[in-house]
């Protein structure tokens, strides 16, 4: 895997973080470690929470809207 940029999109990160063929915790400690360690933490910080605010909002709307259209389907809303 080459590294990536820093300023990955809060989603890519949490993609990369839980993916089951890597993992920053079984990382050595190189170039590459540091990279990820950097990118984790510019975007994952209590901080950083501003950043996933219009993200958090457009998928709640999404969800509100769909409840309201179909709530028997209130599951597969959730999973959404």
């Amino acid at each position: 895997m080459s590294n990536f940029p820093l300023s990955l999109h809060p989603l890519m990160i949490d993609y990369f973080s839980i993916s089951i063929d890597w993992s920053i915790a079984l990382e050595p400690y190189g170039v590459r470690w540091r990279t990820w360690r950097k990118a984790f933490h510019e975007n994952l910080h209590p901080a950083a929470a501003h950043k996933y605010r219009p993200l958090e909002l457009k998928a709640a709307r999404l969800f509100l809207k769909n409840l309201l259209e179909t709530p028997q389907d209130f599951y597969e809303h959730v999973r959404q």
